[in-house]
């Protein structure tokens, strides 16, 4: 009788490992499910399953992820998803993806609407007589206008707004340009941000109102370009290029700009 029971207990000790086998299965069933839905490795997220799984499996030899060709090794598998991340591309960042697409955009609308013979011809001008340190050509927000942008001390003066005798041969040149396109042209003229100190003008606004002014005047003298394509604005210290910290800065803001354009605004 007593060794009819010691068999048995045998026999019950013998089937107790499925148990633990069928455990083992199912969670290793789960981790490659899994890791087959991961679409993507991330670090992070890898090395905290790594380390859960290592605190599952403390005495199990560890086995190859299905289809990676990568071991769960916690001592080197992040730095090997690392390595594979950095040895492909980088995917170019939303930002300058929309801003490349942008500036493409301007170019054909520019190109489209007849203007890029007109920028070729100005940046033409700027290198032959080497203003490219205070003329600039930009093409408008939205690819809709062209903006030559002069520095002030090339057509006035400080603090006047009468054309200075070394204006007439740059404003000739931009003239001749000009009365050839037949497009509409708004003079902007912008100050800094010092008060006037000349008694004749009381803000920065009429400053630059006039000086925009006298530069379609002369436009309109010299070039007979029709006075319906013109227009003038002034804008004093209130749209600078850049924040008003510095001589140079405040230089910067100082200019007159013509912002060429297919119709009025």
């Amino acid at each position: 009788m007593e060794r009819k029971r010691r068999r048995e207990e045998e026999h019950e000790n013998e089937e107790r490992w499925l148990l633990t086998y069928a455990d083992l299965i199912t969670l290793l069933m789960v981790f490659f499910i899994v890791m087959y839905a991961m679409s993507k490795v991330d670090a992070s997220k890898m090395q905290q399953l790594i380390f859960t799984m290592r605190t599952a499996f403390k005495n199990l030899p560890t086995s190859p992820v299905a289809g990676s060709g990568m071991g769960i090794q916690t001592g080197n598998s992040v730095a090997v998803m690392q390595r594979t991340q950095r040895s492909s591309s980088p995917p170019l960042p939303l930002e300058a993806a929309q801003a490349s697409q942008s500036a493409k955009k301007k170019a054909e609308s520019l190109h489209s609407r007849g203007m890029t013979s007109i920028k070729e011809k100005i940046e033409g001008l700027v290198q032959e007589k080497g203003l490219g340190q205070n003329v600039a050509v930009t093409v408008g927000a939205g690819g809709n206008s062209l903006v030559v942008r002069l520095a002030d001390s090339l057509l006035f003066e400080s603090g006047n707004a009468s054309l200075s005798p070394q204006a007439a041969p740059l404003l000739d040149s931009v003239g001749m340009i000009l009365a050839q396109t037949g497009k509409y042209v708004r003079v902007e003229g912008h100050t800094d941000d010092v008060p006037v100190r000349s008694g004749r003008y009381e803000t920065n606004w009429q400053l630059s109102t006039e000086r925009a002014t006298n530069v379609v005047m002369y436009l309109i003298a010299h070039y007979q370009i029709l006075p319906e394509l013109l227009s003038a604005s002034g804008y004093g210290e209130y749209r600078p290029l850049v924040r008003n910290e510095s001589p140079e800065t405040r230089a910067r803001n100082r200019r007159v700009e013509f912002v060429i354009l297919d119709q009025a605004d």
